[in-house]
């Protein structure tokens, strides 16, 4: 009698990596509030804002990241319909939020 023993094939090298910036990302994600007015608070909220065009470009940039992020995971995986309508309110709500600030403060 044949005994066949399956063993595991060890992790990748990219393991590691996704499991600490997993935990990074997830920190990141409860703290942005934090991050947000400790932003505003250090540039002196809106007026700060307009005074500093590099960060708000730099923020506006992230944002049109993150839809196309969004984007491409809806395109590429087969998603729910919970998860693809989320996902479609989630970029039009960011879309929208970035035409207000261009037309409320420029580029």
């Amino acid at each position: 009698m044949k005994v066949e023993i399956k063993t595991e094939a060890p992790p990748s090298r990219k393991a590691p990596l996704a499991a600490v910036g997993s935990v990074i990302a997830a920190f990141l994600a409860g703290q942005h509030h934090l991050i947000h007015m400790l932003i505003l608070m250090m540039t002196f909220g809106s007026a700060g804002m307009s005074a500093l065009p590099l960060l708000r470009r730099g923020m506006m940039l992230m944002s049109l990241v993150m839809v196309s992020v969004t984007l491409w995971q809806m395109w590429r995986y087969r998603r729910t319909r919970t998860m693809t309508m989320l996902g479609g309110i989630s970029v039009a709500l960011t879309l929208g939020l970035l035409l207000w600030s261009i037309a409320q403060f420029g580029l």
